[in-house]
């Protein structure tokens, strides 16, 4: 294994740690706490998975789901360009979803 590779390695368990923690703090669990915490979930994800190649699919059918919720509460139709930025969707897309969205409510 190079050292890039396993720099990448290290980088992405760094990454997962820091992540959990911030979602922990977000729902008011102390720095202390919330660190110790993430840092033991990580060590159970790699003693559970470690060896395995994961890929995660580009648009998994829940993360799309919350995504759209999130985008259609910020969507207020003055603000496409923002939100096909920031989200990196097409105007067609966030039109489709807004008309499924009214439609529904009807």
């Amino acid at each position: 294994m190079t050292s890039i590779q396993a720099q990448r390695k290290n980088e992405l368990f760094s990454e997962l740690a820091e992540s959990i923690q911030y979602e922990l703090e977000k729902i008011g669990i102390d720095e202390g706490k919330a660190l110790e915490k993430a840092e033991e979930i990580t060590f159970n994800i790699y003693e559970n998975w470690r060896g395995l190649s994961i890929v995660f699919p580009m648009n998994p059918e829940r993360y799309m789901e919350k995504l759209k919720s999130k985008i259609l509460e910020e969507f207020d139709g003055r603000n496409t360009t923002e939100i096909v930025r920031k989200y990196k969707i097409s105007e067609n897309i966030l039109y489709r979803w807004n008309r499924a969205s009214l439609t529904k409510k009807k």
